[in-house]
């Protein structure tokens, strides 16, 4: 029989293994949950193309959300504009107590009225209604556009850092190499001190400009997800194409397209809505208001009868005169219509002018854009050759590091110049197209020369 020594010496490891077998399970557990959370808390990277962008753009833009609301109640306002013929409706009724001394009497009474009043500025009024309605349908498909261009020009100004950034790193990568190799000439007594820092220099400096581009490229890109809605980490993909555009002379695109701007549009119903403004407030303040009512009273009865019911029809004529005495309230107000037709002409005859002017510049302006992208596609292939020639002429001892150095960031500078302009020239399409009022697709249809053109 065991002592009491040896018993609490087994209970002892016994409870020892129960809890190390606990302990065990634990960590097991825990490294299962993390493991498991570790997994779905990978972040997914979102793909999103140029078409993926607009048409996020064109869901949750808070400017095209706040748009489309705002021509939602402009369609309510149109589709009931004929409730200016509604009459207006009453329905009383009251239970009253008399009382006294002597008595102590409850009766009941109602009533009901109809009253339909019209004057001559009725007409005028649902036709505003029409052209708010038709101005609110243009200013909506001009915000719709104009958003659409500048999520396309924001898209691919991303696409260009994207592209800037590579450079760097590319460059950064060259002056790496070329800094390995100085500095192994540099121990075989082949290279100077002198140079071998200015190769480490090169190389050390580079970093700063990639780390300035990224963090650019990320407070844009931050930007622009919340313009298309988007959350999380997206990458963008795309490229820079471009398709020559050779437009017609300046005054057939005046002729052409000044009327369909977006801009004219509103302003020519701008001075629609005006008239119409001035021609409803003439009719109501000068011309006479028709009024016809009916109202039915019923009451508790008397002397017999159960109800006593009493009508009471009225049409009548009112001749407002207020307006045609001069600088009455009634007679500015009318004065004050007229100055508002008149800025309203005076404001399209002056968007007209300036759109012409803009459409006149197009050609000339598409045409230097373009003409740039061929001196730039020409300076980065003569960058190219002289950096190429630069470093064999380095490795020959015949150029200098500091010639080296600039050849190189000749070449990434003449890089980064040729996607600017390649930008510069998609941009100013879509910006063509939103002033001309057709879609980039239409333009390059029309009006296009050769695709990547050269």
């Amino acid at each position: 029989m065991p002592c009491r020594k040896d018993i609490a010496v087994i209970l002892y490891r016994s409870n020892h293994e129960e809890k190390t077998t606990k302990t065990f399970f634990l960590i097991l557990f825990l490294l299962c949950f993390y493991s498991v959370s570790g997994e779905n808390s990978e972040t997914t990277v979102q793909y999103v193309t140029l078409e993926k962008a607009l048409e996020l753009g064109m869901e949750n833009n808070p400017d095209i959300i706040a748009a489309r609301r705002n021509l939602e109640s402009l369609a309510r306002d149109n589709t009931g504009k004929w409730n200016t013929f509604l009459p207006n409706l009453s329905l009383n009724g009251s239970y009253s107590n008399s009382h006294n001394a002597d008595s102590n009497t409850w009766k009941w009474s109602g009533s009901t009225g109809v009253t339909l009043s019209f004057d001559f500025g009725i007409p005028s009024e649902m036709t505003v209604k029409t052209l708010e309605y038709q101005k609110g349908v243009v200013e909506y498909e001009k915000l719709v556009t104009s958003t659409m261009n500048s999520i396309t020009n924001s898209f691919y100004s991303l696409i260009t850092e994207k592209n800037n950034i590579d450079i760097l790193i590319q460059a950064a990568n060259m002056a790496e190499e070329q800094y390995n190799q100085d500095l192994t000439n540099y121990n075989r007594g082949l290279v100077s001190e002198l140079a071998l820092l200015q190769s480490r220099y090169a190389y050390i400096s580079a970093q700063p400009d990639i780390d300035n581009a990224k963090s650019t490229y990320e407070a844009n890109l931050d930007s622009f997800k919340f313009s298309i809605g988007l959350e999380g980490d997206i990458e963008l993909v795309g490229s820079l194409e471009v398709s020559e555009v050779v437009l017609p002379d300046g005054e057939t695109l005046i002729q052409k397209y000044t009327e369909q701007n977006y801009d004219v549009q509103q302003q020519a119903l701008a001075v629609e809505i005006a008239v119409a403004n001035k021609r409803q407030g003439t009719a109501s303040t000068l011309a006479p208001t028709f009024t016809l009512s009916e109202n039915l009273s019923l009451t508790e009865g008397t002397q017999g009868n159960p109800v006593n019911l009493n009508g009471t029809f009225t049409a009548a004529v009112s001749i407002p005169l207020t307006g045609f005495i001069p600088y009455s309230s009634s007679n500015l107000a009318l004065k004050k219509l007229e100055d508002q037709v008149e800025s309203a002409e005076d404001t399209l005859a002056l968007t007209i002018k300036e759109t012409q002017n803009s459409l006149s510049l197009l050609p000339d302006k598409l045409a230097r854009l373009w003409d740039a992208i061929g001196l730039a596609e020409m300076n980065y292939s003569i960058s190219q050759k002289a950096y190429q020639l630069s470093e064999e002429g380095y490795e020959s001892g015949l150029v200098s590091q500091t010639d080296l150095n600039t050849a190189r960031q000749q070449l990434t500078t003449a890089q980064q110049s040729l996607y600017e302009t390649q930008r510069d020239y998609l941009s100013a399409l879509y910006d063509a197209a939103l002033l001309m009022n057709i879609s980039v697709e239409e333009l390059i249809t029309q009006y296009g020369g050769n695709h990547d053109g050269r």
